[in-house]
């Protein structure tokens, strides 16, 4: 089965909400969304394979957000016994219980792979809410998807079974 990973550097985002222009009531994008929907654009058509044409078949898609990780969660004790590391192990994934929603970020993430040509629009057939976590202390923020097309789509376990815990 095919399987297509890209990767987008940098904190994930959500997908804002559409704003209105008072004055002509036309709707637009947020600022803050726009710029990043842009520059996941370009980092992902940019990792995509030589000649690479737009799937036009159905595909399932897979996010993975890893956050910053807050100053809380970091330990910049020099004695021996402090105790930070057994609340929050520096080498482990943590859970993100915070904002923004896991669905914004995978509206957001999949809007900027159509317009990057990863698929032709409109071609989804399931996103697959994926994991949303902190990563460990020296793992960089990012964005991770991960798009499977082909035959055997309809009978894809998920997540797939490379995809299981770190």
């Amino acid at each position: 089965m095919p399987v297509l990973t890209l990767t987008i550097m940098g904190p994930p985002l959500g997908k804002g909400r559409p704003r209105f222009d008072k004055a002509s009531g036309h709707a637009y994008t947020p600022k803050t969304t726009a710029e990043w929907e842009g520059a996941a654009r370009g980092e992902m058509a940019a990792q995509l394979p030589h000649g690479w044409t737009p799937l036009d078949e159905p595909v399932g898609l897979y996010v993975c957000a890893l956050y910053p990780r807050p100053q809380s969660m970091t330990c910049s004790h020099t004695s021996g016994r402090c105790r930070c590391e057994e609340r929050h192990p520096a080498e482990a994934f943590l859970p993100y219980p915070g904002k923004p929603d896991g669905d914004n970020v995978e509206k957001l993430a999949w809007d900027a792979a159509e317009k990057a040509g990863v698929v032709a629009d409109d071609k989804l057939v399931v996103v697959h809410g994926g994991r949303h976590r902190y990563p460990p202390a020296r793992v960089k923020p990012r964005v991770e998807l991960t798009v499977v097309w082909g035959a055997d789509l309809a009978r894809l376990v998920w997540p797939p079974s490379c995809l299981e815990e770190w």
